[in-house]
């Protein structure tokens, strides 16, 4: 008796770490959501609207160009990014739009819906800002194990990417970038989990955002990869 009530008291306390870890996160999710909507609010016609989760959320977007907008949320999924885009009224006047999410998917094993979501956020974005997509960057497989575990790997991302690729073309008026190519992500440019970029990794990505953002429209084509330092 007394084994089966402790028992039933570790179920409920574990029960009750993980809802009270779900408020906590959802509450900062809302509390970043909140302080955007302001900004997006106040931010001048003809702004670079980026969008995405904690790669987007960690660039510093004026130093990439003047009148920008980060509305990237870590820890965000493509179905987190279609839930709030009807929030931000400054994409209407947007002179172009910077677009990266998908990897959480992959990490809590939502990756099936990242195309269909995309194709969902694509649709829902105004057709006359120009957008720049990033689609999922590759990671350092090997880091990113030892950090996160066998969530996600460069064919499944590589998968998506050009699925997402196929869709920018559709829809016109949609450049697809890829700052670090088309393999891992090296490692000089990650924090050491394989995922996250670090001040040389942002300097790259800003680099490459800001020379397709002067590239004259008609001119480009999928970026290369930046070369390594």
């Amino acid at each position: 008796m007394r084994l089966r009530l402790l028992l039933l008291l570790l179920i409920g306390l574990a029960v009750a770490i993980v809802v009270v870890r779900y408020w906590r996160t959802d509450m900062l999710y809302q509390a970043k959501l909140a302080r955007q909507v302001a900004a997006d609010a106040a931010a001048p016609e003809g702004a670079v609207v980026f969008l995405g989760n904690s790669i987007i959320e960690g660039l510093d977007t004026s130093a990439v160009a003047p009148d920008t907008l980060n509305l990237g949320i870590g820890g965000d999924t493509s179905r987190g990014l279609l839930g709030r885009l009807d929030r931000y009224s400054s994409l209407a006047s947007a002179r172009a739009i910077v677009l990266e999410i998908g990897i959480n998917d992959l990490v809590h094993g939502d990756g099936g819906e990242v195309i269909a979501n995309y194709r969902r956020i694509l649709a829902q974005l105004p057709k006359q800002p120009r957008i720049y997509l990033l689609g999922l960057l590759p990671i350092d497989e090997k880091a990113f194990v030892a950090a996160h575990g066998n969530l996600a790997t460069n064919a499944e991302i590589a998968r998506i990417d050009v699925a997402a690729r196929e869709l920018c073309q559709r829809r016109g008026n949609c450049v697809l970038l890829q700052p670090f190519g088309a393999g891992g992500l090296p490692p000089e440019y990650h924090t050491g989990d394989g995922l996250h970029l670090n001040a040389a990794g942002y300097a790259a990505l800003a680099t490459a955002i800001k020379a397709a953002l002067a590239t004259p429209v008609g001119a480009e084509a999928a970026q290369p990869a930046t070369p390594r330092p």
